[in-house]
């Protein structure tokens, strides 16, 4: 991965890195405890966002998730209807104050989406 992440270093960055934290197919093949932790640190170095898909574990390994298993802060972390009460097709999205106070609501057209009031600044 620190391969991948320094060659694009050169060709304008990595813009996240998107993990499942409990491994491949939700934990059918499960990674090493650290693997997490190194990941950050490998986001951290490249200055590319970490964003954990917990769409299926989200609170099944703990309250707080796999970020609270492995003790490892994503900036970003996707969780599926879980957090509707189950409701089909809903999801929800999480981070620090830093990136979700750029996000706001397009209620345009009757869409309601996620967007970016400005482009997150990625500097290689």
């Amino acid at each position: 991965m620190e391969r991948v992440l320094w060659k694009n270093s050169f060709r304008g960055g990595t813009a996240c890195v998107l993990i499942e934290p409990v491994g491949p197919e939700s934990g059918t093949r499960p990674v090493d405890f650290d693997y997490n932790k190194g990941v950050r640190e490998l986001c951290d170095k490249y200055k590319a966002l970490l964003v954990f898909d917990e769409v299926v574990t989200a609170f099944r390994i703990g309250l707080g998730g796999a970020q609270g298993y492995y003790g490892v802060k994503p900036d970003l972390t996707a969780f599926g209807k879980i957090v509707a009460g189950g409701y089909p097709s809903a999801g929800g999205l999480g981070g620090g104050k830093t990136l979700s106070s750029r996000w706001r609501p397009d209620l345009r057209a009757g869409r309601n989406a996620l967007m970016w009031e400005e482009q997150w600044p990625r500097t290689p």
